[in-house]
């Protein structure tokens, strides 16, 4: 239990996740609060107090006698008792599941393989690819419109097509992504001979 209170090792531990997800700074802050967390932690309340117990669950109005508070507190004993068990359970669960992937992970041979990362596109810069990205999913949307779309459909997928493609060629890249497409086409029609 102590070593699960030890915040400062688990921030320290976890620190190369928090700078994936917070601000430096965010990062720092956070690290300068380790003694609040560790009260924090402390001073957490998993049970009801004697007081809410008390006014909350067993309230004169919704049980007015000794007999209703006591078969609350056996039914409210029991819930405690079911989670507890059910808990019991899922950890044993999970130490096994984890013990199976700890050895799984030792036998494995084969490098981590990287399903969509090719080496084709920017991996530093979300914004280089998003442009090409768009492009295609509003030419995919572009042709599934029908005689039965709404105008409003219309209306949006034509103008962020419209608005991609003035964007592209005044970048200079549509040009060649119709000709990537013409091509692409071309060889899907083209028939066996």
């Amino acid at each position: 239990m102590s070593e699960k209170r030890n915040i400062k090792e688990l921030v320290d531990k976890e620190s190369d996740n928090l700078h994936n997800i917070l601000d430096p700074n965010d990062v720092t802050d956070f690290k300068g609060m380790v003694d609040e967390l560790r009260d924090t932690w402390t001073k957490k309340q998993i049970f009801r107090t004697e007081t809410e117990m008390r006014f909350s669950v067993l309230n004169d109005l919704k049980y007015p006698t000794k007999a209703s508070k006591y078969w609350q507190c056996v039914r409210e004993q029991n819930v405690y008792l079911e989670n507890l068990m059910s808990l019991s359970f899922e950890y044993r669960r999970d130490e096994v599941k984890l013990k199976r992937l700890e050895q799984k992970i030792k036998e494995e041979k084969d490098p981590l393989k990287k399903e969509n990362d090719d080496g084709t596109f920017d991996k530093t810069n979300v914004d280089t690819h998003q442009l090409e990205s768009y492009h295609k999913i509003m030419i995919n949307r572009k042709d599934t419109l029908t005689a039965g779309s709404t105008q409003p459909e219309v209306f949006n997928v034509l103008g962020q097509l419209q608005t991609i493609e003035r964007v592209k060629k005044e970048k200079g890249q549509l040009e060649s992504t119709k000709r990537e497409t013409l091509s692409q086409e071309s060889t899907l029609r083209a028939k066996p001979e």
